[in-house]
């Protein structure tokens, strides 16, 4: 697993690069007083380049899943975390509570669709929409 990690520049201090190898690193923001909130994940695919392949063992041109991470203090936004790891082995748990089943918070699928050559001009039978051949 490969990660980068955007944090607030009050905490140079405390999330030491000594610090990170004898404890994680929310219990190093917990014992600063940091309280997450909230935090907004996405979970997207990429080719591994040379210098990933090289680091988290694996062929160049193998698939990754990238996991973006931002943490909310206080309602804002407070640091970022960008994990980069392979999914040979690894593996992403997420879990949702019953209210956010219902309301349809905690998960969202984003599909960004790109019109291009393969996209029917006809309209979808019975509606005014156009059908996307994909």
């Amino acid at each position: 697993m490969v990660t980068d990690a955007w944090l607030p520049n009050e905490l140079a201090d405390k999330l030491t690069g000594r610090a990170l190898r004898r404890e994680p690193l929310y219990e190093l923001l917990s014992d600063a007083g940091v309280e997450v909130e909230r935090m907004r994940h996405e979970i997207t695919a990429e080719i591994a380049g040379p210098r990933h392949a090289r680091l988290l063992d694996t062929a160049i041109g193998a698939a990754l899943l990238r996991v973006n991470r931002l943490a909310f203090v206080a309602d804002r936004p407070h640091h970022y975390l960008s994990i980069l790891l392979s999914p040979s082995r690894s593996r992403v748990l997420m879990s949702q509570s019953a209210v956010e089943l219902e309301t349809g918070d905690g998960l969202a699928i984003a599909h960004d669709a790109r019109r291009d050559s393969r996209q029917r001009t006809s309209p979808t039978p019975g509606t005014n929409r156009p059908t996307v051949a994909e």
